[in-house]
């Protein structure tokens, strides 16, 4: 081998050296910089509490689908089931009914009786048939109904002509049943 190719041959390997050098003191400075940026800043620590809400009431609004007439129930009826899970130990659920027919509405209401619903409130008079059928089916459990009246034993009759009184009569009856319970 002659000198010439020798020299050369050891200029490539010093200069291969320097590169990696290079490399890897940028990989040290963006490690440390990652590690200042991510632990270095200091942040507030947060505190993840967990509940267990299995306990709970647990209170249902099924609602068919919702015409001028009976919207405002409907809505004040979940704000009032809302409001009272968030005083209290509740746990709010909504069902959709596709339509309030009883041979239709029966079954999703059969749902909330499944899904263990301590008390399952209803809105409206065109849901009363399909809610009667269900207390009459299931005796143990308590029905709710807003804005229609109900001689059925096991239904409640929720008085509210608006959404503002329907709100507060549920949260009322909700609250009261998390007393109870």
């Amino acid at each position: 081998m002659n000198r010439r190719a020798a020299t050369s041959g050891r200029t490539m390997r010093k200069a291969l050296v320097h590169h990696r050098k290079g490399v890897a003191a940028a990989g040290v400075v963006v490690a440390v910089s990652a590690t200042w940026i991510f632990l270095g800043t200091s942040r507030p620590k947060t505190t993840v509490t967990a509940e267990n809400v299995s306990q709970n009431l647990r209170a249902c609004l099924v609602t068919g689908p919702t015409g001028a007439q009976d919207a405002p129930l409907v809505q004040g009826s979940w704000d009032g089931l809302q409001e009272a899970a968030s005083h209290s130990k509740v746990n709010a659920q909504r069902f959709s009914v596709p339509d309030v027919k009883p041979d239709v509405a029966l079954p999703y209401i059969n749902g909330a009786v499944q899904q263990k619903c301590k008390v399952i409130i209803t809105v409206g008079p065109s849901i009363l048939a399909a809610t009667e059928s269900a207390a009459a089916a299931n005796p143990r459990q308590r029905f709710a109904i807003v804005g229609s009246t109900s001689t059925r034993t096991g239904v409640t009759t929720v008085a509210a002509t608006d959404g503002s009184t329907a709100k507060a009569a549920v949260s009322r009856l909700v609250s009261g049943l998390v007393s109870a319970h």
